[in-house]
């Protein structure tokens, strides 16, 4: 029996039990390799599982998306064939499933991006149009899209039949994360499509083409009710012309407009770049903003670079809009003069960021950040007269939000004035 393990295990445990074990839960088999065990030995076993049950080792490998076996799963993964490979997508796919979730949603990115890293990107995409519900699909198809590139994910998608290809661009409107990039190129090739719902879906999707409208410096303008009412009642793919009024100056007016339409399916940059200059009430603003703009990389950086040509040195911006500005310095001095100069309204101010969304918090305690940057050099006595107690602890209080970078530049400006925290 000391040669052969499988005989003192079937003696130690009932073989129906053994074989259910294995049935219910075959990833359990990935403690025989464990962090910690011989890594040629690990290796080794991990080869003979795949051979012997492909089933078998891409169980394995999806109990190691978690903790500290993360790397070890990586590794074995990348060794396997990509039928193996598919197979283990499978098996995830199946333990994700609703109504009972195998996976905690941190241990969802883990197992999502394990796979798509590794996964052939074709094989992965059937699989995902297979189960177009599943948890891991708005985590896995981001980072298939990312790794393909625009063009080569379009190259994968052109050759599916239109409903496939529906259901695809329906998951892609459900993943926060899916690259701009990708979705602009996809609207892009499909606007002619002789299928009509995807002609139309890209239609909405290209980006409107609008002439530069020069902004007045220094005024505020209330719309007019009949472009507010044009604002309100406008086609989706005319928004983006509907809103240029708000462009000629800092306005008033666009928040009570826009509150009127139904919710918006796309992000529109015009709306964006106009509430940047509102000056409505900065609850309505930041709900709008979160209704139109779009945490994708590529909208942020269009957005950044049309704000910059549109609202520069622009001295009648509200608070908000000099802070989207403030790597000018110029914009933070108009963005003190815009809180009348009082430490109590900066205050004020930085408390309402604490509900506000995730980029508007981010400029804003950006913005701060620079602003004692600044004064700490230059104008001492300010500086000291409004790092005040109320301000750091509104900064340690924000610290793990989104506006975190701003906070910790915050309390290291006050910190190292004040020689450390206060009591």
């Amino acid at each position: 029996l000391a040669h052969d393990p499988m005989q003192v295990l079937s003696k130690m445990l009932d073989f129906k039990a053994l074989v259910k074990a294995v049935q219910d839960h075959p990833a359990g088999l990935v403690y025989l390799a464990a962090p910690g065990r011989d890594p040629k030995l690990s290796q080794a076993f991990f080869q003979r599982l795949g051979q012997a049950s492909g089933r078998l080792a891409a169980a394995a490998l999806v109990e190691l998306a978690q903790g500290d076996r993360y790397e070890v799963g990586r590794a074995q993964l990348e060794g396997l064939s990509p039928k193996r490979q598919l197979e283990a997508l499978d098996l995830a796919l199946e333990l994700a499933a609703p109504p009972n979730p195998g996976f905690s949603e941190n241990r969802l990115r883990l197992l999502a991006r394990q796979l798509g890293d590794v996964v052939p990107p074709r094989g992965a995409l059937e699989r995902i149009l297979d189960h177009p519900h599943n948890p891991l699909v708005p985590l896995l198809l981001p980072i298939i899209a990312e790794l393909s590139g625009a063009q080569d994910f379009y190259r994968l998608v052109a050759a599916l039949p239109p409903a496939r290809l529906q259901l695809l661009l329906e998951r892609v409107d459900h993943c926060a994360a899916f690259p701009f990039a990708c979705e602009a190129y996809l609207a892009n090739q499909l606007e002619s499509h002789p299928a009509q719902p995807l002609a139309q879906w890209a239609r909405a999707r290209r980006p409107q083409v609008c002439a530069p409208v020069t902004a007045a410096s220094g005024k505020v303008r209330r719309l007019t009710s009949s472009e507010a009412r044009h604002i309100a009642t406008c086609p989706a793919a005319g928004l983006s012309h509907a809103v240029l009024p708000c462009l000629r100056a800092p306005c008033l007016g666009l928040t009570a407009a826009l509150a009127q339409r139904p919710s918006p399916e796309t992000p529109c940059l015009e709306v964006c770049l106009a509430l940047l200059g509102c000056h409505d009430p900065l609850d309505q603003v930041d709900r709008e903003f979160r209704n139109y703009s779009s945490p994708r990389a590529g909208f942020l950086n269009a957005l950044e670079q049309r704000a910059g040509k549109q609202w520069l040195m622009n001295e009648g911006l509200p608070t908000h809009g000099h802070a989207w500005l403030s790597r000018w310095e110029r914009h933070l001095g108009f963005l003190w003069s815009s809180l009348d100069h009082s430490s109590a309204n900066l205050e004020a101010w930085l408390a309402w960021l604490a509900g506000a969304g995730p980029r508007l918090c981010e400029e804003g305690w950006g913005a701060v950040g620079r602003l004692l940057g600044m004064w700490r050099w230059r104008e001492r006595e300010l500086f000291a007269s409004s790092a005040t107690p109320a301000l750091e602890h509104l900064a340690v209080e924000a610290l793990t939000g989104a506006g975190g970078v701003g906070c910790a530049v915050c309390l290291d400006r006050i910190w190292d004035y004040q020689g450390g925290p206060s009591a």
